[in-house]
């Protein structure tokens, strides 16, 4: 169990028994929910019924990675002093349960408060209504990350709520070019979307672009995955990470141009080329790199008394060495 500023307990997700109570209508004069809705009301009334906490399962829709603890034990201290004013959304499944459509963190706040039952509108409805009206209570009513907003869109296409851009962005928030932005994620590979399904927030949907573009380009998958996990590790900036990668992509391409044209690069474990070592006709020419400071006088002791001791444990007669 997680816990919160308020010292409230917030238990795990939607968990779901066999008991099958019947839902009891409530009898309570309350707002309808600002939800898109497409389905009718259980039995042609729209009241809310009390639907037992155990019954209530969670929406396979449902884009939201986590949920915020402290959301939940402020609306749990709200609900508490006012009670609750916006129903809950479920429909009936056909084992006797209830999937729950809107009203995740509202199913939350009641479990903090120890409560069996929540009102709820009980509305017979396909998946892809379903879909729609969980995504779309997320989209209007949540701060999303970019990775969830993602995924919701994902999920309005997979279940033909849409079949475009454009149609994404006439049902959400978002116009056409953020739309095109947040679907970025999904052209990352699935080492990155593993990461991201732990940690939503890790980053934004520009830097999943960036991402995204680089591997287009060519650039390795592992590379997205090595700056991932070091943006995770607090190792790197999350917003320099595309830019990180790309630099490592770039140096270890140049480095393998110079081998294939006879120039091996020396390269630093920071990935930095300083320099490179080519063999011409009277011997080995170490190039430095444009804009790098060696010590040239320091390199040339060091070098001379290591071929000194290497070619001495050889055994090599260095006054018949050609080249030397």
């Amino acid at each position: 169990m997680g816990s919160n500023k308020s010292g409230l307990k917030i238990s795990g997700l939607m968990g779901i028994t066999s008991n099958q109570p019947e839902a009891k209508n409530a009898g309570f004069d309350l707002p309808a929910l600002d939800l898109p809705f497409h389905g009718q009301p259980d039995g042609g009334i729209d009241n809310p019924s009390l639907i037992p906490l155990d019954l209530i399962v969670r929406s396979p829709f449902q884009n939201r990675s986590h949920m915020n603890e402290e959301e939940v034990a402020l609306l749990a201290e709200n609900i508490r002093r006012d009670g609750l004013r916006n129903p809950a959304t479920v429909r009936p499944l056909p084992d006797g349960h209830y999937e729950l459509v809107s009203g995740e963190t509202r199913v939350e706040a009641f479990r903090v408060l120890a409560r069996t039952e929540i009102p709820a509108f009980v509305r017979p409805m396909d998946d892809k209504e379903a879909a729609r009206g969980a995504v779309l209570d997320n989209f209007f009513h949540r701060d999303l990350e970019d990775y969830e907003i993602y995924k919701g869109l994902k999920t309005l296409m997979d279940c033909g709520a849409a079949s475009s851009l454009g149609q994404l962005a006439s049902l959400t928030p978002w116009g056409k070019t953020h739309v095109f932005r947040f679907m970025s994620f999904g052209k990352l590979p699935q080492a990155a979307i593993d990461i991201l399904e732990e940690s939503a927030g890790l980053v934004s949907a520009k830097v999943a672009g960036e991402f995204a573009k680089l591997v287009a380009d060519g650039m390795p998958s592992e590379l997205v995955k090595d700056a991932l996990l070091l943006a995770l590790e607090e190792r790197l900036d999350p917003h320099k990470s595309a830019k990180w990668a790309e630099s490592k992509w770039r140096k270890g391409a140049k480095a393998a141009t110079l081998v294939h044209f006879g120039k091996r690069p020396v390269v630093l474990p920071s990935g930095r080329l300083v320099c490179t070592v080519s063999r011409t006709t009277k011997g080995l020419a170490v190039t430095g790199e444009k804009g790098t400071q060696l010590d040239w006088d320091t390199l040339e002791v060091e070098l001379t008394e290591w071929l000194s001791l290497r070619l001495a444990e050889e055994e090599v007669d260095v006054t018949r060495s050609s080249g030397l």
